[in-house]
């Protein structure tokens, strides 16, 4: 069965704000989907808005990015980003050519 609009705004709304949340831990995709214990894509997907999600992940995303999973549905002001990739960290003691 296909979600309705409503859902799909739903897991839009919380896929945003698992986002924001995510980026205020410092944390990437990869690591999320480490500490929540699913896979990345999973979590990208989750991000987009384009899949369905369990309570249970749910709790554990919350936790990984130590969030109350109530925050998640809650409006969270989302801090203005360059558009792209961020910058890798350096390694102390190596410099770029």
């Amino acid at each position: 069965m296909e979600p309705s609009a409503r859902h799909r705004k739903v897991f839009a709304f919380v896929g945003a704000n698992l986002k924001t949340h995510r980026r205020r831990a410092g944390l990437t995709q990869e690591r999320l989907a480490e500490r929540a214990g699913i896979d990345v894509t999973y979590v990208q997907s989750i991000e987009r808005g384009a899949t369905n999600f369990t309570l249970d992940v749910l709790c554990d995303l919350a936790d990984a990015v130590g969030a109350d999973p109530g925050g998640l549905f809650e409006t969270v002001a989302v801090e203005a980003r360059k558009p792209g990739r961020p910058p890798k960290a350096r390694t102390a003691g190596k410099r770029g050519s």
